[in-house]
């Protein structure tokens, strides 16, 4: 794998690609060419704290992402909300392992350069939300 910005056009490209959530991580992917190994880049706020924390996130995600098997050719772009810096790296790898799992599903299913949406994850990216049919009711029927 390869840690580069992908440069302005590859930005451009990744922008209007694909994109899944998972908890406070979002990872978008503009397929390429499948010889070369993957691109990531990294996008982390400011907001997260200053360089030392942000660059020890930027670490602990290429752990989790260096971890994952199959990766296939493109270019990705992993952005954090802040909460991100607070998470375990156990956690933090089930989210980066989600979220890509989630944009290979939407590659494999044929579902193309559309977002995966954020709707389809409960508020935590965890699970689904409630159905009316399956919200419980407060009297009796």
């Amino acid at each position: 794998m390869k840690w580069q910005s992908p440069g302005r056009s590859g930005f451009q490209k990744l922008k209007s690609a694909s994109t899944a959530r998972s908890g406070p991580i979002a990872v978008s992917w503009a397929p390429g060419p499948l010889p070369p190994p993957p691109v990531l880049s990294f996008a982390i706020s400011k907001k997260v704290g200053k360089a030392v924390m942000r660059n020890r996130l930027r670490r602990r995600l290429r752990e989790a992402v260096r971890h994952y098997p199959g990766l296939p050719g493109g270019a990705y772009l992993v952005r954090t909300s802040v909460a991100a810096a607070s998470l375990s790296s156990g956690d933090l790898h089930h989210h980066v392992t989600r979220a890509i799992s989630q944009l290979q599903g939407s590659a494999t299913l044929g579902t193309g350069p559309n977002q995966v949406p954020e709707r389809a994850l409960g508020p935590l990216g965890d699970q689904p939300p409630a159905t009316s049919s399956e919200q419980p009711r407060d009297h009796a029927p």
